[in-house]
């Protein structure tokens, strides 16, 4: 039986560090009767078994089956060594070093169990608001450092009673090794600061007061996972149009956070892949048609709602016996400002949002929003990607032979390092233009530096010149002697698509393509892009093989905030500006259109972006946009509320340029328009009729049955998302779309750093054709 005996050495990488991973393989490894060890190390888990080969061979086998909800193995890897003759299976204490493949888990939602201690009158984590294990509560807002231990976290301060003690160091119990393990014993405490920061409720009594002021139309700054949170009653009106006012929010949409699902179900229409991703340990914001007659200052003229669940003990405490079945949940801060995290920055920050603050005693070390996804016609896709997602790895095809920054775009920023064969987001840092979100841009990429302990190699910015994260960029490589790579906005989108799918072009030959849409994005001769049809071969040329025909932004800058200014530059190319006489009754609004298209040398642009704004523009929706996108969204919620047929446009033909007839399709929806009974079918056929075009244009460029990627700002919209995939695929093509990189700008870094990669690996330049 001895000769029987060997020993292996697995080496684990993934999410395994602060998971439960260690106790589940202690189970198993216990119960098919094998000796050996695990502990934390810097490559992620080491693991050493010895037994029969049969064992053994189950062991590896029945591991990935084992796993607790937010473990994944993304590399195992065994060695036979010398048998050791042990007789147990130990966990030992974490290996200190540098890490290499070790990776946190994201921050997660409560689990089912725990949620059952609290609500168990005879659990000593009864009503407790920090109840968590090790398959749920906050990781990565509160590690310092690799390995995950609870000395390297912000719970370090906090000492274990003797009964969460017995739990940590039982191999067996849920919260072995769970770092931040706690009772209302030894753990943090909550406590109700007014406006001044001095404490007036604390534990228990702080709830009832919470919950009173709450249903008074108060607005309560609470401390989350990852930040501030500014809350108010999502069916008072009157309180949510001051938390609007408070916050200088304008009308962009808020998110609505309800009691559980089956509140949920009341608010939206929700598929069954909602409720499952709602329901999820990531448990994000999901964008759904809304269903419930709602205050219209919660989403503005918009059809689809945020709707998320309760993801944290206080937030569960706070719907528990309340008056209200649904709050409004949005980001601690004034508008295009990183949100609070310290107890003392929130009081100093949102006294004037604020009229009470629901504070803990524990630090949170990063700061993280909530994510964000839409529902769409198979299954939800990213908007915003960061609590649940951050710092989990996208894997691409390829091992990096340098370690890449990517810094993103302007709008909607996230960076992303690529390591080898995995790529990590930051979490969403937002738009760029003003003073504390560039600082909180720095600020994260030297935390996410030290985070995952790498050193930059290379550097990868955007071709915009004037970014503030191509500015950061330039300076890094600069002062770090590392290489800079600039990349082109759309290529970084359709790489970024591709790579997302296992397609990137890698093979001798082979090309993809791509159709990019978005507002905009410099282009290689220094215009505007944002309607791009792109070709991509593996020696990383591409080319821009049609586009939708250029425009002039009026105004440059001020034709992004106001669309009807690109309404009247596209009308006025076709000579049609007396249309404008439909729209607009008041004699000095037409002489300030007449005034504003005189002048002739305004940059040029060919963003679909810009087009959809000035179709909701002229729809009368918005004149101007209040937040990014806000005419395009609106015009597409028009569009949705029609469900009969379309006419298909037949005097807007191609060319025989093979380019959008951008300005001779927007009078055709002018007119159009004039005349229209239904402005909904109007609005549906604008956006079918361009899809047609479009996929016109795919078919006399592109090489039928090759990869289409499409990915740019909008395909974040649910009707054009439908409808490119379904054309393409009827006319031969196999279409692509982000689902778990935002296709908006916040994916743009993955693209940049795949690119990149590539650039390095390949020693090769990418070259436009």
């Amino acid at each position: 039986m001895k000769n029987n005996i060997v020993r292996s050495r697995i080496i684990c990488e993934g999410q395994v560090q602060g998971v439960g991973f260690r106790p589940t393989v202690f189970k198993l490894a216990s119960n098919l009767g094998l000796v050996g060890f695990i502990r934390n190390s810097p490559l992620g888990v080491l693991i050493e078994v010895e037994g029969t080969k049969e064992k053994i061979a189950k062991f590896i086998s029945s591991l990935p089956k084992s796993l607790p909800p937010t473990a994944k193995i993304t590399s195992l890897k065994e060695k036979k060594i010398k048998i050791k003759g042990e007789k147990h299976f130990f966990i030992l204490e974490s290996e200190e070093g540098r890490r290499t493949k070790a990776l946190s888990s994201p921050d997660t939602k409560i689990c089912e169990e725990c949620i059952r201690e609290m609500r168990d009158e005879r659990n000593r984590r009864h009503n407790y608001f920090f109840t968590n294990c090790t398959n749920c509560g906050p990781r990565f807002t509160i590690i310092d450092s690799f390995p995950y231990d609870r000395k390297r976290t912000s719970m370090a301060c906090f000492k274990m009673c003797k009964e969460c003690e017995k739990e940590y160091k039982d191999p067996i119990d849920r919260r072995f090794h769970a770092e931040a393990t706690c009772c209302k014993q030894c753990g943090p405490q909550i406590f109700l600061l007014d406006k001044k920061g001095t404490v007036i409720k604390s534990n228990e009594e702080t709830i009832k007061e919470a919950k009173k002021h709450l249903s008074k139309g108060k607005i309560i700054a609470i401390k989350g996972i990852g930040g501030f949170q500014l809350a108010v009653d999502a069916e008072n009106d009157g309180a949510i149009k001051k938390i609007r006012k408070r916050k200088k929010r304008g009308t962009k949409p808020f998110a609505v956070m309800v009691k559980d699902i089956e509140t949920a179900k009341m608010w939206a229409f929700l598929k069954k892949t909602d409720i499952s991703l709602l329901n999820s340990p990531q448990s994000p914001i999901i964008l759904a048609p809304r269903k419930k007659k709602m205050s219209d200052e919660i989403a503005p003229k918009l059809n689809d709602v945020g709707i998320f669940i309760p993801t944290t003990p206080l937030h569960i405490e706070l719907f528990r016996n309340a008056p209200y079945m649904s709050l409004i949940m949005t980001s601690g801060n004034l508008s295009d400002e990183p949100i609070a995290i310290s107890n003392r920055e929130a009081v100093s920050r949102l006294s004037t949002i604020a009229d009470y603050f629901l504070v803990h005693n524990r630090d949170i070390l990063r700061r993280i929003d909530d994510s964000v996804f839409r529902n769409d016609f198979e299954k939800p896709f990213v908007i915003r990607r960061s609590r649940g997602y951050v710092p989990e790895a996208i894997k691409i095809g390829w091992r990096s032979p340098k370690c890449i920054l990517g810094t993103g775009a302007f709008l909607q920023n996230s960076c992303c390092v690529l390591k080898d064969d995995e790529a990590f987001f930051t979490p969403h840092i937002g738009d760029l233009d003003t003073a504390k979100a560039r600082e909180f841009f720095e600020e994260y990429i030297n935390s996410f530096k030290q985070f995952l302990d790498v050193d930059f190699e290379c550097v990868s910015v955007d071709l915009h010149k004037d970014y503030h994260s191509t500015l950061f960029g330039k300076d890094l490589a600069k002062k770090k002697r590392i290489k800079l790579i600039e990349i082109q906005h759309h290529l970084a989108h359709l790489s970024s698509v591709l790579e997302e799918n296992g397609s990137f072009p890698k093979k001798e030959g082979e090309i993809a393509f791509g159709i990019i849409l978005d507002g905009t994005g410099m282009g290689s001769d220094g215009s505007a892009w944002g309607g791009e049809f792109f070709s991509l071969s593996s020696d990383l040329t591409f080319k821009r093989v049609s586009h939708l025909k250029n425009f002039p932004l009026i105004g440059n800058e001020k034709a992004v905030k106001e669309p009807l200014r690109v309404a009247v530059a596209l009308l006025k190319m076709e000579n049609g500006e007396d249309l404008l006489h439909y729209f607009f009754k008041k004699k000095s609004a037409l002489k300030f259109f007449e005034n504003i298209s005189e002048t002739t040398n305004w940059g040029k642009s060919s963003g679909a972006g810009r087009l959809f704004e000035a179709a909701g523009a002229l729809s009368g929706l918005a004149i101007e946009n209040r937040y990014e996108g806000e005419a395009a969204m609106l015009f597409e919620s028009l569009a949705s509320e029609y469900k009969g047929k379309c006419d298909v446009w037949k005097d807007v033909c191609l060319e025989n340029d093979n380019l959008f007839p951008t300005s001779k399709f927007f009078l055709s929806f002018a007119q159009r328009l004039i005349v229209s009974k239904d402005k909904a079918k109007t609005a549906m056929e604008f956006h079918k009729n361009f899809v047609r075009l479009c996929c016109e244009i795919a078919s006399k460029v592109f090489v039928r049955k090759s990869i289409v990627g499409l990915s740019g700002g909008c395909f974040n919209n649910r009707i054009l998302r439908r409808e490119f995939k379904s054309r393409l695929e009827k006319i031969g093509f196999h279409p692509l779309l982000n689902y778990n990189v935002p296709s908006g700008d916040g994916g743009i870094s993955f693209g940049q750093v795949v690119l990149a990669s590539r650039s390095l690996l390949l020693q090769k330049e990418i070259k436009e054709l």
